[in-house]
C-alpha cells in the first residue's frame, strides 16, 4: 500500500501544479495542491482559484477507502459550486477504488476551474453579476469588482486634512497600491466604462459583505 501511495504522490507532483505539498503523519498522507484554471502563460487570465487537500489512509488507499477531500483558500467560486466539486470528487474516487488516481482527481478539479473561469456572485458596489461583464478587476486582497464601479467608488473618497484619504478596498478596507489605482483609472477611462450606480446603494455607503480577514495574493488582472 505504502509503495503505491508513494507512486501516486510522485505522479501527482509531476503535474506541474503550483504549491503541491505532501505530508505524512502516522497512517495518513495529506496531499495539498494550489489550483488555478489552465490558461498557459497567461496568469492575468486566471480569475478563480482554490487549494485542494486530499487525505488518504496509507493502509486502506487505494483499495478499500477513497481520499477525504477539502477545499480551502477559495476565491471566485460559489458555495454551490464548491459543494458540487466535492460531491463529484467523492463519486469519482469511490468508482475507481483500487486505482491510484490522485493525479486524475487534481486534473478533474483543474478542468472544472478552466471551464468555469468567471467569478461567482455580484459586484459589491453595483450589486450586479459578473456574468457577461468582461471588464472586472481583482484587487491584491483578492476581491472582485467591476472596473468602472471600483473606479467610481475611489472618486468619492472622503477628504482629510492632508488631502484625499488613502484608496482602500471597499470590502476589506485594505489599502490599494497606487500603481493599481492609476492603472484602474487609466483603463476605465480608455475603455469608456460606466457603472450603473442608480441601481445600487450610494458608493460611499458600501458595506463589507465578505468579512474576510485572510489575505491571499493572486495574479494581476487585465487592468495591468
Amino acid at each position: 500500500y505504502q509503495r503505491r501511495v508513494r507512486e501516486a504522490v510522485v505522479s501527482t507532483q509531476s503535474t506541474g501544479s503550483s504549491g503541491i505539498n505532501a505530508e505524512y503523519g502516522g497512517n495518513e498522507l495529506e496531499v495539498k495542491v494550489s489550483l488555478t484554471p489552465s490558461t498557459g502563460d497567461r496568469w492575468d487570465l486566471k480569475y478563480v482559484f482554490l487549494d485542494l487537500t486530499m487525505t488518504v489512509n496509507k493502509m486502506e488507499y487505494p483499495d478499500t477507502k477513497p481520499p477525504l477531500f477539502k477545499l480551502s483558500r477559495v476565491r471566485g467560486i460559489s458555495q454551490d459550486h464548491q459543494d458540487r466539486i466535492l460531491h463529484e470528487l467523492s463519486e469519482l474516487a469511490t468508482s475507481r477504488l483500487g486505482d491510484n488516481i490522485l493525479y486524475e482527481l487534481i486534473e478533474f478539479v483543474q478542468d472544472t476551474l478552466t471551464h468555469n473561469n468567471m467569478p461567482a456572485g455580484n459586484c459589491p458596489i453595483c450589486l450586479e453579476s459578473f456574468s457577461g461583464y468582461c471588464h472586472f478587476t481583482i484587487t491584491e486582497c483578492t476581491h472582485y469588482f467591476h472596473m468602472a464601479c471600483l473606479n467610481e467608488h475611489l472618486k468619492h473618497l472622503d477628504k482629510t486634512e492632508d488631502g484625499f484619504d488613502e484608496p482602500r478596498c471597499p470590502s476589506c478596507r485594505e489599502i490599494l497600491d497606487d500603481d493599481y489605482v492609476e492603472a484602474l483609472q487609466r483603463n476605465t477611462n480608455e475603455l469608456g466604462l460606466k457603472c450603473n450606480l442608480h441601481k445600487a446603494r450610494s458608493v460611499a455607503s458600501v458595506e463589507n459583505p465578505l468579512q474576510e480577514k485572510e489575505r491571499h495574493r493572486v495574479s494581476d488582472h487585465i487592468i495591468f
